[in-house]
This record gives C-alpha cells, structure tokens and sequence, in this order.
C-alpha cells in the first residue's frame, strides 16, 4: 500500500514540473480576397487564440512578397484564453488570373512554433493593352535604325481615364500618345488654362533606336514600356501597367 501511495506522489509530482506552454490555434489559415482589380488594395485579418497555458509571443514572421505587409505582431503578447490576429493589407500590383500568397508566423511555442497562412485572389486586368507583346525584327540592309510600332490601351470597365506618362528604363526605348488617333472620348479633366480630354483607350507610338541597343551576343532583348494612368474615379487613382517588347537583333551586329 506505501508503495501504491509512494508511485501517487511521485507521478503527482513528475505532472507539476512539466512546462506551461503557449498553443495557438487560428480560426482560419486562408484568406479568400474574391475578385479584385490590378493594382488594389484589401485588408486581411487572421484571428487565433492562445489555448495553451502560458504567454503567447510571436518572434518572427516572413510574407516572402512585397505585395503583403503586416502590421507588426512582435510586441503583442496572448495570455493564456486571450484572443490575438495576425493583420496585414494585400496588393495586387499588376498579377492577374488566380493568386496565391504565403505568410510564415514563428512564436515562442517549441516544437510547433511555425504556422502557414495563405492568401487568395481572383485578379482582373484594369488596362487592355494590345498587343501585349510586341516583337520588333532583325535590321536587314538598307532598313533604318527608327522603329515604330502602334499599341492600344483599353480601359476594361470602359472609365475613361488619362495617359500621365510612359516611360522605359533604357535609353533606346519610348512612348507617346498619338493625338491624332482618339478612342471613345470621355469628359475633360483640368484647370481652365489646359483641359485634358479623358478617354476609354488611347493609340500610342512605341519608338525603338536599334542603333543604341547593346549588343550582348543575345538574340533579343526584352524591355518594358511602363504606362502610368489616372482615373477619372477617385477611389481607383493611379495605376501603372506595363508592355513587354521583345527586340530581335543580328548578334554579330
């Protein structure tokens, strides 16, 4: 019977001296964003609670794409019971069709310290733009150095909206709008001094220099042409999207 008593004890005690550890457990681990446009924003927020019996912490967390930002949960500390959410913003930046994100939570919890979240959406283009990739041949004697070639910019939805700008990131490469070619005229948008016509698409002239294209032994080179547009609706501002151009060359030239 002592020893009956004795075994009790001990177990009673061995049960005492195992360590309080924090559990967390989230409501959801994925996010549905539904049908978004390019270049827009969404709050996201992931819900969880501490069912373990000590002090909650996150240490560590990793979104491994600049498009989603958390908001800091490292100073956050769950007590036991308590209730914690992991929240952030996503953008859609110029991705399109199906998308999905992953978010790595590290906490203080040991063995199962890392937790997966994830975030999906359903991106739709804001821009049309035609074609998407332009492909600009080898020189043949006696061709000049100047290319041109023609690009249509749609708005999908049909809001009218405005070319701010186009540019490139190298010197052999540019844009402009041909005023001359108007598409689906809208309202006017500026000062009294300079009104600026608004359009559901606009014609735009894509000029190439193959005489300053460096010659890398490549058979092309891929280069974009960057569009940046504004709305005429306030809530979807700015937006930039680009065009691939793909410029064959001579690679002994």
């Amino acid at each position: 019977m002592k020893k009956v008593i004795l075994f009790i004890f001990i177990l009673l005690y061995l049960c005492s001296i195992v360590p309080a550890n924090p559990v967390m457990v989230f409501e959801k681990t994925e996010h549905h964003c539904g049908t978004m446009m390019q270049n827009t924003q969404m709050e996201f927020c992931f819900a969880f609670r501490n069912k373990g019996d000590s002090v909650l912490k996150v240490i560590q967390y990793q979104t491994f794409c600049h498009c989603t930002i958390l908001e800091d949960p490292l100073s956050d500390e769950i007590k036991p019971g308590e209730k914690g959410y992991i929240k952030g913003v996503f953008t859609t930046e110029n991705a399109k069709g199906e998308v999905e994100r992953s978010i790595e939570i590290t906490t203080n919890e040991g063995e199962n310290a890392k937790h997966y979240l994830t975030i999906k959406a359903d991106i739709t283009e804001v821009f049309a733009i035609e074609p998407q990739n332009t492909m600009v041949l080898p020189a043949i004697a006696g061709q000049p150095d100047i290319v041109t070639k023609e690009i249509t910019v749609r708005s999908i939805e049909g809001k009218p909206f405005i070319i701010k700008e186009i540019t490139s990131k190298v010197d052999f490469l540019s844009g402009r709008v041909i005023k001359e070619k108007t598409i689906d005229k809208g309202e006017k948008k500026g000062n009294k001094k300079g009104m600026e016509e608004m359009q559901t698409g606009y014609k735009v002239q894509a000029t190439i220099d193959r005489s300053k294209i460096p010659r890398f032994g490549y058979f092309y080179v891929a280069v974009e042409l960057i569009f940046c547009m504004e709305f005429q609706d306030k809530e979807r501002g700015t937006v930039e999207q680009k065009s691939l151009i793909l410029i064959f060359h001579d690679q002994a030239g």
